[in-house]
């Protein structure tokens, strides 16, 4: 899961992250979903509802995650690790550029 966490990470710019699923079969029951905003900017709509973990989990996996062989297997740059001081990134922007960024396989290395 964390390796999925960390491509969900990637591929939206550190701005939303699937952190937990669950389900039976193909049907998915659990979603478990961290994004940036918890307001939609448009409607002002919780995104995602009560169950949107936020910013505080993404600070947390940030700061938490080891790389596998699965995010080398997936070619995922090693994340920046994100201060746990909130009100640094009030209205700030989480930017992810895989060309500045080693890969996982070169820390690996």
């Amino acid at each position: 899961m964390s390796a999925f966490a960390h491509w969900t990470y990637t591929k939206y710019n550190g701005k939303l992250m699937l952190v937990d699923l669950q389900g039976v079969g193909l049907k998915l029951t659990d979603i478990a979903v961290a994004t940036w905003d918890l307001l939609d900017k448009a409607t002002n709509d919780l995104l995602f509802g009560m169950d949107n973990i936020a910013r505080k989990a993404i600070v947390d996996f940030t700061q938490n995650h080891k790389c596998s062989v699965y995010c080398v297997y997936l070619s995922l740059p090693v994340i920046e690790v994100l201060s746990d001081t909130m009100s640094e990134y009030l209205g700030s922007e989480v930017q992810i550029n895989q060309n500045e960024h080693e890969t996982a396989e070169e820390v690996a290395l």
